[in-house]
């Protein structure tokens, strides 16, 4: 007598569990790619302020390399900065482009502070000095994306750092 190996249960396909399992997994697959999409402003403001970080650093290079002091102007709908040499003495002593206009990314919003006013008949015109000591004005530059904050600043030894703060702290 031959005994029958087929069992109808085993054979129908693909149980409920195991439907649902890979629905959640799809699902969150989806969710993980949405939201990194969704963060392009937080990854455009993170190379902004990185970028804007290594340029203040370069120019604070020059001013100690060539004795000279530089000024960090800040545009006046602050999505702009540009570096010039103190007295009007033109351009570095290199001609790279470090010092020229830079504008940023319209995606990004920036925040400017500066704590020591140069000029006191003008508070709105917003300048950071840059000595050829290596001393820089206070301030604070806030790059804003879509949930974090970048921040460039000054911290307490005088030295040029970057920070981040998350999830609507600002």
């Amino acid at each position: 007598m031959q005994r029958n190996n087929y069992h109808p249960a085993k054979a129908r396909g693909f149980t409920l569990i195991e439907i649902m399992v890979t629905l959640a997994i799809i699902g969150v697959l989806v969710a993980a790619i949405g939201t990194s999409m969704s963060r392009d402003g937080d990854r455009l403001a993170r190379l902004e302020a990185k970028r804007f970080h290594i340029i203040v650093n370069e120019v604070r290079d020059e001013a100690i390399l060539s004795g000279r002091a530089f000024f960090l102007s800040i545009g006046d709908d602050g999505t702009s900065f540009s570096f010039s040499a103190a007295g009007g003495s033109g351009n570095s002593s290199f001609d790279d482009g470090l010092l020229k206009a830079r504008k940023l990314d319209r995606a990004i919003k920036v925040k400017w502070e500066v704590f020591e006013l140069l000029d006191d008949d003008d508070p709105k015109n917003k300048k950071v000095l840059i000595s050829p000591l290596g001393e820089i004005t206070p301030f604070e530059a806030s790059f804003i994306g879509d949930d974090q904050r970048f921040l460039v600043l000054l911290n307490e030894q005088g030295e040029l750092a970057q920070d981040v703060e998350r999830n609507g702290a600002f």
